[in-house]
């Protein structure tokens, strides 16, 4: 059956951040561009029941380009436009001025060739212009150079190229610079990791509603790094973020809410009602969570079938937690699914394929007793030590009974 207590998510792969700009609205060209920001996350890998609230793994690569607050120089020249302008005036009007040193226009300029909608979308002429903005102190266009060179967009890949951008645009206040320079901070991508430098970086978007690093902020605090581990001020930053929509920190909160953590008072009703949030925002650990709250009935009126709609979300998205837990249903008797040991055994692969170590485990069961797979004890063991090398008890405890030696820190 599904594991009745469950906790929040640490999951493997980058929190992606991304943000775009509706660059010409050309009823406010004369006063500047007009800015649309947005941010996405990518699916987390894991969801584990032994586990502290959801975050990035320390090994994770740099979010892509976030929120990036105008603070460029302002335009010198205005461009000649009128409210019917089109948008091909507008960036022909922006390619003059740019060609005269307008770091505003060249920051533009870039932004067009950059996304392609008005012209092709051109990389290498996109950083020709955020260079010649940058040059000229340009935040916004450090940031993005600095991004262009972290992901090799139009030149060759160079953390290091990257850093030195973001650093200097991320001191002229650029939130989505310093959210990045911080992430290379806490991973030592293009500098020295530096735990303390990556929580100053935070600290200081965060503190002006940067929502993206109050959520890094929030994880920095529950985990202790750079910091002294506090889930009171954790669950402080998780708040600011969730009530921003941050997905992955109402999942946070929601957990916190489940298992009176952070100083929350117990309520599983306040939890059910930040995983909805997120779950309707498809963030798969929150269905998930969701999913456990409708079947077991906490915070809810029990509803198996509303449950395993939620559930199946999450499997759809290719979350191993949630793959786990469909398979040990269809291991089960046919309660809330019909028994069906072959779906088990596909859903158990792909879990185990991503590290998941409870899938691990149970697919060790399935080989070790030959349940839809041929038996095969050697299969089962090798199983069961990887997934015992990542904590899980369930995992240790069949290998203590099958008496296999077993050292934590020793490879499968």
């Amino acid at each position: 059956m599904i594991v009745e207590t469950f906790g929040p998510m640490q999951h493997s792969h980058t929190v992606l951040r991304n943000s775009w700009f509706q660059l010409f609205a050309l009823t406010a060209a004369l006063a500047g561009s007009l800015f649309a920001y947005n941010a996405f996350r990518a699916n987390p890998s894991r969801l584990n029941s032994d586990q502290g609230p959801m975050s990035s793994s320390g090994s994770a690569a740099v979010p892509e380009t976030v929120q990036v607050t105008p603070q460029g120089t302002p335009i010198q020249s205005k461009p000649s436009l009128s409210a019917t302008s089109t948008p091909q005036e507008v960036l022909d009007s922006y390619r003059v001025a740019a060609e005269k040193g307008d770091s505003e226009a060249q920051f533009q300029l870039a932004l067009a060739f950059y996304n392609g909608k008005i012209v092709s979308r051109d990389y290498v002429e996109a950083n020709k212009w955020f260079r010649s903005a940058a040059e000229q102190h340009h935040a916004e266009a450090q940031s993005y150079l600095g991004s262009n060179y972290y992901y090799g967009r139009g030149t060759e890949r160079d953390s290091y190229e990257a850093v030195r951008w973001w650093s200097q645009a991320a001191a002229k206040g650029s939130l989505g610079a310093q959210y990045q320079l911080a992430e290379c901070y806490l991973n030592g991508d293009g500098v020295s990791r530096d735990e303390s430098q990556a929580v100053n970086w935070f600290r200081r978007a965060a503190e002006v509603g940067e929502v993206n690093s109050q959520s890094k902020l929030g994880e920095l605090y529950l985990h202790g790094l750079g910091v002294k581990k506090d889930l009171l001020e954790a669950a402080r930053w998780f708040q600011k973020a969730a009530r921003q929509g941050d997905a992955l920190s109402q999942v946070n909160v929601g957990w916190m809410c489940e298992n009176g953590e952070g100083g929350m008072r117990q309520d599983n009703a306040e939890a059910f009602n930040w995983y909805m949030k997120a779950a309707i925002q498809g963030e798969p650990a929150a269905q998930r969570n969701l999913a456990h709250m409708y079947i077991y009935g906490r915070g809810v009126s029990p509803d198996e079938t509303e449950g395993l709609k939620w559930l199946k979300r999450a499997v759809d998205q290719g979350y191993a937690a949630a793959q786990c837990d469909l398979a040990m249903l269809y291991l089960g008797e046919g309660k809330v699914v019909p028994r069906d040991i072959n779906r088990a055994i596909l859903l158990l692969k792909s879990a185990v394929g991503q590290g998941d170590a409870q899938s691990e485990e149970v697919l060790g069961v399935c080989y070790n007793t030959g349940t839809g797979v041929e038996g095969d004890v050697n299969k089962a063991v090798e199983l069961w030590k990887k997934a015992a090398i990542q904590g899980n008890e369930d995992a240790i405890d069949e290998l203590k009974h099958a008496r296999i030696p077993f050292q934590p820190n020793s490879k499968p």
